[in-house]
């Protein structure tokens, strides 16, 4: 066999020779532009003019034919598979004059390639055992190269969370930083405006001590509110513990409810559920609109159109439902003649409802006359028979009001006597101690002192 020639970008390698290569091709690189073609076995009978590029050669079995099974079948598509113009397929004959564009094929790594087609051939005729382990062996490869995939994947996923922890950490501690760094540089600030102002060091000292005995009050406060946060927690959690408790004991006596008055009881349940749910959309709804109020009236108030623009609408929507209330009217009213019917019909229903209320009027009128003349006969009667006992009856009456009167007026009386009678015993004990220690110095006084002016003095007190 006859070697054959280097294709452009491969040079120094070698190419496999064609499958359906039976004798020596001749070399066609350097033959002349216009030199005939030897004929080949399979091509016998036709003829092609070679190409100043690249040589014509048999094209490599297609990715799609790689894993054909069988000898046979492969060399029965062999045939049918091969590219025009090699030694197993039609050669073609092309003109001098054809313009060649070498664009058209594309350029690979290893020079010029045809192009690919979708064109697949036959599968496999015979799946046996060996064909399924092969596609089972394909699949367990794609699996342990998805699943080493997505352990690269976790790790690395592992490995960022870490460091976003780490990073995270971090922030936290340079923020806090941060903090204590402003607050150094909010004190060296007010240094600075303390020096810049000549404030004396007494002022300084007084305003710290001010600011320290603020802040232990301060503190003070925040104990007794941490006291008071931690007592509502306990009463919270007793609370809850006691809701607990019994929402238990509701729940075992829906248990033991008879069936048809459990099932009552819980399409209450969720009737009070869904309502609950409502109610809760429906209270969403309302502070929407009342922030949309609020908003439209913050609006309303700096714009004076706004307003006119308002005030024009109420009266808009009141003319148009004084308008929706004729035209109901007149639509009621209905032709001259149905109207004339229904005034007649109306004051006919007028005069009975007057003709019966006259009717009654009298009546009642009867019925007063004969209550008044029963009145005045109840009254003849009483006064015929103010006897002695109606006279005790009214003296009885008398004194269980007066007794009453007593009662009530008891403790409020007796308070106020008590009062009185302590206070005179007090003016009492007062004068008697005053009148003894007048006593006492009466019988200081000489032998010769008048007794008048001692019963004068005794007078005084």
């Amino acid at each position: 066999m006859a070697e054959r020639p280097v294709t452009r970008g491969r040079e120094g390698t070698e190419r496999p020779l064609s499958r359906s290569v039976i004798m020596d091709r001749p070399d066609t690189r350097h033959s002349s532009a216009f030199g005939d073609r030897p004929t080949t076995r399979m091509s016998e009978g036709m003829s092609r003019p070679t190409t100043s590029g690249r040589p014509v050669t048999a094209r490599p079995v297609s990715a799609a034919l790689r894993g054909a099974p069988g000898t046979a079948s492969r060399l029965l598509s062999t045939a049918s598979l091969q590219r025009p113009g090699t030694r197993t397929g039609v050669a073609t004959g092309i003109g001098f004059t054809t313009p060649i564009n070498v664009l058209d094929r594309p350029i690979t790594q290893q020079g010029l390639s045809g192009m690919k087609t979708g064109f697949r051939g036959p599968e496999r005729q015979v799946q046996d055992k060996s064909y399924f382990l092969g596609l089972l062996r394909t699949r367990i490869a794609e699996l342990g190269t998805e699943m080493g995939r997505l352990g690269s994947e976790i790790e690395l996923m592992k490995q960022e969370q870490s460091t976003f922890l780490t990073y995270d950490k971090r922030v936290k501690e340079m923020a806090q930083e941060l903090t204590e760094l402003q607050g150094g540089l909010a004190d060296y600030n007010l240094l600075v405006d303390l020096i810049n102002t000549d404030t004396e060091r007494d002022e300084v000292d007084m305003e710290t001590k001010e600011r320290r005995q603020s802040n232990q009050e301060e503190a003070e406060k925040l104990d007794v509110l941490f006291t008071r946060k931690q007592d509502l927690e306990a009463t919270m959690r007793q609370l809850e513990n006691e809701i607990e408790e019994e929402r238990h004991a509701g729940e075992s006596l829906v248990e033991a409810m008879q069936p048809n008055l459990r099932q009552k009881y819980l399409n209450v349940r969720a009737a009070n559920t869904s309502l609950l749910q409502h109610l809760d959309i429906m209270q969403h709804e309302l502070d929407s609109l009342d922030a949309r109020k609020a908003a439209l009236e913050d609006e309303l108030a700096t714009s004076k159109v706004k307003q006119e623009a308002v005030v024009l609408y109420g009266r808009l929507a009141e003319l148009q439902e004084k308008k929706n209330e004729i035209i109901t009217q007149n639509q009621q009213r209905g032709t001259p003649k149905e109207e004339r019917e229904r005034l007649l019909q109306q004051v006919k229903e007028d005069n009975s409802e007057i003709a019966t209320m006259e009717r009654q009027i009298s009546e009642v009128q009867e019925q007063i006359r004969q209550l008044q003349d029963e009145c005045q006969q109840l009254d003849q009667e009483l006064d015929e028979n103010k006897s002695e006992r109606s006279q005790k009856y009214r003296e009885l009456r008398k004194r269980e009001e007066t007794m009453d009167n007593f009662l009530a007026t008891f403790e409020a009386s007796k308070k106020e006597e008590l009062s009185r009678l302590e206070v005179l015993e007090n003016n009492n004990v007062a004068l008697l101690g005053k009148l003894s220690r007048h006593l006492a110095h009466l019988k200081q006084l000489p032998r010769y002192f008048s007794l008048s002016l001692a019963v004068y003095i005794v007078n005084c007190y």
